[in-house]
């Protein structure tokens, strides 16, 4: 259960990487000029003095990724630029944030100053878009003079998202869910062969030939060996026949087999009796070991091994 919900958190987690990355990428492939506004929005106050430095700012949603060209600014009749022009981002989504463009006017005589604009570029995916913004006309008045005016906006800009992605999900949802369908179908397919009586025989019986190998090289004690033996012996007859052979006592266990050992061969009975009996002596009291004895302890639990296997392998 475990692996399954594993599986598939990945293959969720897979259908919605490649979702966003398959629909960013159509999303940049086709780019379409952004919706940036006219004017920007009217400082606080449309008289000023000479001297003042006034802020002018508008936004609008570009892609990641977008780049900007040389920006200019036009200052007027009454103004010069002051300093460069800020871009900061006010606000991230999925695949577009929101740019924010300041730019700064400082007042140099009287009058209405008017014709003034910024004039900048925007890179999308390789095709660039020329852009003009409109900077409100203000009133330079001399030091000491000012008139406070009611503010005036140059209108409520809605940003809207861009429609590329939306075309194209159908197709990109249809996709992934049947390349998660694929996924499923392989992992419930792999799952099975491998969890086979007959693959399940084949692991069992090379893991004793492994601890055959390590006794008669020596790589590990007799008494080890022994109860690395027993304990091999009994999850084999636990996974093969569902026995309790790793919960229950040796004598239990026994006497379950006496009770219903019917899958058990009758030459084989004797052998596991006497093997579980000699491993407790091992195992508890501490009875020593001989290497020849556990070697040929490990060939009888082969051939009761080769006397269960499945009908599988008795094929082959």
């Amino acid at each position: 259960m475990k692996k399954f919900l594993f599986i598939t958190f990945g293959i969720v987690f897979l259908a919605v990487i490649s979702w966003g990355g398959a629909g960013y990428f159509l999303y940049l492939r086709t780019p379409s000029a952004p919706e940036i506004p006219e004017m920007a929005s009217t400082p606080e106050s449309s008289t000023v003095p000479i001297g003042t430095k006034v802020p002018f700012h508008f936004t609008f949603s570009v892609p990641w990724g977008a780049q900007f060209g040389d920006l200019t600014v036009n200052s007027g009749t009454h103004c010069v630029s002051a300093g460069n022009a800020d871009i900061s981002t006010e606000k991230a989504a999925l695949f577009t944030c929101r740019k924010r463009i300041s730019v700064y006017l400082t007042a140099i005589s009287p009058g209405k100053n008017t014709d003034s604009s910024v004039e900048f570029s925007v890179n999308i995916g390789g095709k660039t878009f020329p852009a003009r913004v409109k900077l409100p006309d203000i009133t330079v008045s001399e030091p000491g003079v000012t008139e406070v005016k009611t503010l005036q906006l140059a209108g409520k800009e809605e940003i809207k998202a861009q429609g590329t992605l939306l075309r194209n999900s159908v197709i990109i949802i249809t996709a992934l869910l049947a390349a998660a369908l694929l996924l499923t179908i392989l992992y419930v397919w792999k799952f099975k062969k491998r969890e086979t009586p007959a693959s399940e025989w084949q692991r069992a019986r090379e893991e004793l030939s492994r601890l055959r190998a390590d006794i008669t090289d020596e790589r590990i004690t007799p008494e080890k060996g022994f109860i690395r033996l027993t304990d091999l012996v009994r999850s084999y007859l636990e996974r093969r026949f569902g026995l309790p052979a790793t919960r229950h006592t040796t004598q239990e266990f026994i006497e379950d087999i006496s009770r219903n050992g019917n899958f058990l061969p009758e030459a084989q009975k004797p052998f596991l009796r006497n093997f579980l009996a000699a491993a407790d002596q091992v195992k508890f009291a501490l009875a020593r070991a001989e290497k020849e004895s556990i070697i040929k302890a490990a060939d009888d639990a082969g051939a009761l091994y080769d006397a269960t296997r499945p009908q599988a392998e008795e094929e082959k």
